[in-house]
């Protein structure tokens, strides 16, 4: 088996890097962010392309083994963390096609290239509430700026999944492209062109709204979650709402952790008054405290939904959102106890 997790090729002008743990859909360790690092040393102005092999873009970190391996959690987070900022930080142009599966880590990874291209196979997702952790790799600044503040908190405590279409209209994505239109030829003009954003333009199209997914219930979304004060005041308004989509909401949020909901609450509202890096090291601050120092809700989260693949809740402790000690979020924004990421330390 090739023993490169990361593809690259070059041209005088771009770099492309390419994903290709496929047997799990292209979600990144600790060996292949290595690799990432290493390649995005070199050729620091030159043009980026970043994508996926096979049918995802980046399903995210490899949560599986890091459930079962906690010690490892410090070093990921931290690489994939200074990945994102380092990518965010380049000189050179970059773009990352996010093609099928895009979720979590590699949310946040497609996020940092300057250039975001959707196509109608895009799946974007943060999905960590429901595996006892909070949205990271950047998620909470994304979320607090997208075109609606209601739907990105929706889309942060629900882990409710994106189409294409919608990353477009959210601004998540900058262009939006028909698959057949990702095509080696589109790669190489981007590779060899005078201007690779004029290239993406005559590429790309403006998708029919009507293709959205979630967008399709933004008014509903706006009612429920737009300036709301709590995870609970949430729950009231769903219930008086007595509509379809509402009740269906209302389960997905309470088949999710009581302490990842809280936490990632307040997590949105700090991270408005924040910068890029400094909202990584809140979520860096946070998830040390939710996969290592508390790690029970991540190890059950984890191996019940994605080992064992169970469709009941898992047995989140403490189990209901009215037992939340407001000690334990604060702990777990503030990360009294344990190791500290700082992005303006990171050396490009």
């Amino acid at each position: 088996m090739d023993s490169r997790l990361v593809e690259e090729s070059t041209t005088p002008l771009c770099q492309t890097l390419t994903l290709t743990r496929t047997k799990v859909l292209n979600a990144f360790n600790l060996r292949l962010l290595s690799q990432l690092h290493s390649l995005l040393s070199i050729h620091d102005s030159r043009r980026l392309v970043l994508r996926g092999a096979g049918r995802a873009f980046c399903a995210g970190g490899d949560v599986v083994h890091l459930s079962k391996h906690l010690s490892d959690c410090e070093a990921f987070f931290r690489e994939t963390y200074s990945a994102c900022y380092r990518l965010d930080a380049r000189k050179g142009w970059s773009v990352a096609f996010m093609k099928g599966v895009t979720m979590g880590g590699g949310a946040g990874l497609s996020y940092a290239c300057k250039a975001r291209v959707a196509l109608p196979s895009t799946i974007w997702a943060f999905p960590e509430t429901s595996l006892g952790s909070v949205p990271d790799a950047g998620a909470n600044y994304v979320l607090t700026r997208l075109s609606s503040g209601a739907v990105g908190r929706y889309l942060a405590l629900t882990g409710e999944r994106l189409n294409g279409a919608d990353c477009f209209y959210l601004g998540i994505a900058t262009h939006y492209l028909p698959d057949d239109k990702l095509e080696p030829a589109l790669e190489a003009e981007i590779s060899t062109c005078e201007d690779p954003i004029v290239a993406l333009a005559q590429a790309c199209i403006v998708p029919d709204r009507s293709l959205c997914k979630v967008l399709r219930d933004q008014a509903e979304i706006e009612n429920a979650f737009g300036q709301a004060a709590s995870v609970e005041e949430i729950l009231v308004r769903l219930r008086a709402n007595k509509s379809p989509w509402a009740d269906r909401t209302m389960v997905a949020l309470g088949f999710m952790c009581p302490l990842s909901l809280k936490v990632e609450f307040r997590a949105l509202e700090i991270a408005v008054g924040l910068d890029y890096g400094q909202c990584l090291d809140l979520e860096y601050d946070m998830v040390v405290q939710m996969t290592i120092i508390r790690s029970a809700n991540y190890r059950e989260g984890v191996q019940h939904r994605l080992v064992r693949k169970e469709k009941s809740r898992p047995q989140w402790v403490p189990s209901t959102l009215s037992e939340v000690d407001p000690v334990e979020i604060q702990a777990c924004l503030e990360n009294p106890t344990g190791p500290k990421l700082r992005t303006h330390a990171i050396q490009n």
